[in-house]
């Protein structure tokens, strides 16, 4: 006679737990979601302004790659340079990187919108919510 009591005992148990981890994951969730509605907004690396650092067009577009090696930023991701290049998980987008043949016969890889041979700003859209900038 103790077998159903056991089980059921297990079974409430384990209706238990899923609860918990059920109420956990929808805490966690809110909890980003605050987190995110707090950000302050964006400011670009190269000029300190409110936009995208791969939207300026305050500074010239022959001055970019320059002022991005002075400030040590990764020319790849435009954050920090904190990671070496072949680290850098830009370069499993690889739409973002600069597709110029002059570039690429240099074999001077780095974000499309910072490229010194682009004669104007190359519009870039990011596909993905962890953007480059955060």
């Amino acid at each position: 006679m103790n077998g159903p009591s056991i089980t059921s005992e297990i079974i409430e148990a384990a209706k238990q737990r899923a609860i918990t981890i059920h109420t956990q994951r929808i805490t966690d969730q809110t909890m980003r979601a605050i987190q995110q509605d707090n950000k302050p907004p964006a400011k670009c690396r190269l000029c300190k302004r409110n936009h995208l650092t791969y939207e300026c067009t305050t500074i010239p577009q022959d001055q970019k790659l320059q002022k991005c090696l002075d400030q040590r930023l990764c020319i790849l991701c435009l954050n920090k340079a904190f990671h070496h290049p072949t680290n850098c998980r830009l370069i499993k987008k690889p739409h973002l990187i600069c597709k110029n043949y002059h570039c690429g016969k240099k074999f001077s890889i780095h974000h499309a919108s910072i490229c010194d041979k682009a004669p104007e700003p190359v519009p870039i859209t990011e596909m993905d919510e962890e953007e480059s900038d955060q």
